[in-house]
């Protein structure tokens, strides 16, 4: 009598590793297209398919839907997967730990299944699930103004289950390029810290209140330094044109008062080098940045 010979193969199935950690991926923020990337090991196993992936889109490594993977002769491949834009609340079941302090970042989990043949005809499933959150919302006070400005604003957003964030730009010193590199600063160590939390973070979206709203334009259409990190800019009360003359001595009588924001007190007349430089090319649209909802 023989014996049957049962091959037991080494099986792998995750995302892509995190740049901080080392480890896979085990979240993504859904904004701007971003993707993770998972890599596949099924030696000797043929059929694989990617058939449960929640919401989200499966693709290949130039953009187009698959279902299939095709292994090469070592048995791998990979996918991406492109999450949900927008999580609607209610299914935001998940609350992760991202910041060191703070509320939790809610999420839904979503759960991507493999099924295959391997190398003895069986069929198998593997299953990984991923946790997908909604984009944090940055909030950029104005003119004179603190990071309590949005206090209200905030804790309602939170209520929603958005995760937020209230930068300090009021700062000594400082010009509206100046704060808007802050800006930047606060997005990259907001991407950190979801990094650190094994979560994808590409894009952030922002709420500028008046000379807020000159601080995200600035840093997404005006700034060399501009990293490709913010999805949407929604500005308040934001003097897109300046101010009048009458309004910027009440600005400098204010920011003297303070001893703060005397530069951007200048910045914000209507007539100054800085408002010509970030409304140049209005007349042709060039003064935004077209990949900024």
């Amino acid at each position: 009598m023989k014996h049957a010979h049962l091959e037991v193969f080494e099986t792998s199935f995750q995302a892509t590793d995190c740049y901080l950690t080392g480890e896979p991926y085990t979240g993504i923020v859904g904004a701007g297209g971003n993707w993770l990337t998972f890599d596949v090991f099924l030696p000797k196993c043929s059929n694989v398919k990617v058939c449960n992936v929640g919401d989200g889109q499966v693709k290949d490594d130039v953009g187009n839907f698959i279902t299939n993977l095709n292994l090469d002769s070592k048995g791998k491949a990979q996918f991406r997967y492109y999450p949900p834009e927008y999580p609607t609340p209610y299914s935001l079941s998940h609350q992760l730990d991202v910041h060191s302090s703070g509320p939790p970042v809610y999420a839904m989990e979503v759960p991507i299944v493999l099924t295959y043949s391997d190398g003895n005809g069986d069929d198998k499933t593997i299953e990984t699930k991923i946790h997908v959150c909604r984009p944090p919302v940055m909030l950029v006070h104005g003119f004179l103004g603190a990071s309590g400005t949005w206090a209200e604003m905030s804790a309602w957003l939170r209520g929603l289950k958005f995760d937020t964030f209230s930068g300090n730009y009021l700062i000594p010193g400082k010009s509206i390029q100046d704060l808007a590199e802050i800006l930047k600063s606060d997005i990259h160590n907001y991407k950190r810290d979801y990094a650190k939390a094994g979560i994808s973070l590409g894009q952030v979206d922002i709420v500028g209140h008046s000379m807020g709203g000159l601080i995200a334009r600035f840093y997404v259409a005006g700034s060399p330094n501009y990293f490709n990190d913010v999805r949407k800019e929604i500005m308040v009360g934001t003097p897109n044109h300046g101010a009048s003359w009458v309004d910027v001595q009440l600005g400098k009588f204010g920011a003297s008062l303070y001893d703060v924001h005397k530069t951007p007190a200048l910045q914000l007349y209507e007539e100054s080098d800085f408002m010509k430089m970030l409304n140049w090319g209005e007349k042709a649209g060039n003064h935004l940045n077209p990949a900024v909802q």
